[in-house]
């Protein structure tokens, strides 16, 4: 990711970012609530392909289901993907609030 772009995500991130907020790994979010993602921390292919799917910094998702293993369902841009734990573990993310 160049600089610029960088910069730009990281200042969305802290403006959006309250000091009490919690960050948690996508699978330890509650079914049908919906999420922001915060960071995606996966090998470099996997995260392509995660933003080729439209799951990127910033976005908001929708936990569908979630399964003990640690697979989750999740609903991101009218599209719905099952996630691996591996993913969903690297995946971290925060409760949307009423302004975005």
């Amino acid at each position: 990711m160049d600089a610029p772009k960088e910069r730009t995500l990281e200042r969305r991130r802290q403006e959006w970012l309250h000091p009490e907020e919690n960050i948690m790994k996508l699978h330890e979010g509650e079914i049908g609530k919906t999420y922001i993602v915060y960071s995606v921390m996966v090998r470099d292919a996997i995260t392509r392909r995660l933003e080729a799917l439209g799951v990127n910094e910033m976005t908001p998702i929708t936990l569908m289901n979630k399964k003990g293993s640690g697979t989750v369902i999740i609903k991101v841009r009218g599209t719905r993907l099952a996630l691996g734990r591996k993913i969903s573990e690297g995946i971290e993310i925060r409760e949307a609030v009423d302004h975005e």
